[in-house]
């Protein structure tokens, strides 16, 4: 699977943990590398990144995104406000979060993740409330991944854009499993389990011997581990696919 790489991080070494977040724009798979994790609760604002939603806030997008996301913050902080503890949220920063304002104080900011695709578009936001001195960093955000044309001029600027609709279709699979590895684990388990009984059944016209129930249980066990244990650890990269 071709994949093209943009760094995330513009800054300078920091104290932030930095993973590498995968994203799928329509079958070509994107790495944004050295992405910081922020602490700090988040919220998934539906529709905010739609069609819809550009056409009809195409010159104050961005900060409609923030302040859709701060209403919704303070509906988690009602709801849950032990997930703002180490926030220690003040009651001006409640208010502002309440009042859906895009700046809510000098030390805590309104950050854009890289939000969850499904088939390759993404129609929501993910708004994450964050100290201002981690999101200081110079880095891209969900601001930049959530542009689709931009990415995709991105990726034919790297040679990487992927016309065939068939390897598009093939690459957004293997995507898939990368992103679920452990049901596409057990999927292989499972191939792999029944392999194993075939050839158990198979051992039995060669070898003379008649198969038994407990001999196919222990055909399948063994494929099935052995087919499991080798996908998951080869889909469980360390990568956070989105």
């Amino acid at each position: 699977m071709k994949r093209t790489q943009i760094n995330s991080l513009r800054g300078q070494s920091h104290d932030v943990p930095l993973k590498t977040e995968v994203k799928n724009y329509d079958g070509n798979i994107v790495e944004f590398v050295n992405t910081p994790q922020f602490s700090g609760p988040r919220v998934c604002v539906p529709g905010a990144n739609s069609k819809k939603f550009w056409s009809e806030h195409s010159k104050d997008g961005y900060k409609e995104q923030m302040r859709m996301g701060a209403k919704l913050l303070y509906k988690e902080y009602i709801a849950n406000p032990k997930k703002f503890n180490d926030l220690n949220l003040t009651p001006e920063e409640i208010a502002n979060l309440q009042a859906g304002k895009d700046v809510i104080s000098d030390r805590l900011v309104l950050h854009h993740t890289h939000s969850n695709s499904v088939n390759g578009t993404t129609t929501d936001c993910e708004i994450q409330l964050v100290r201002k001195e981690q999101h200081d960093i110079k880095h891209r955000g969900g601001s930049y991944s959530s542009n689709n044309d931009r990415v995709k001029n991105k990726i034919k600027e790297k040679g990487n854009w992927e016309e065939s609709k068939l390897k598009r279709a093939i690459n957004t699979l293997e995507f898939e499993a990368y992103k679920h590895p452990i049901a596409t684990s057990a999927g292989a388990g499972g191939i792999l389990g029944g392999l194993f009984c075939g050839a158990y059944k198979a051992g039995g016209k060669l070898f003379g011997y008649k198969p038994t129930n407990a001999g196919y249980v222990v055909a399948f066990s063994i494929g099935a581990t052995i087919g499991g244990l080798a996908t998951y650890n080869k889909l469980n990269d360390g990568k956070i696919y989105k």
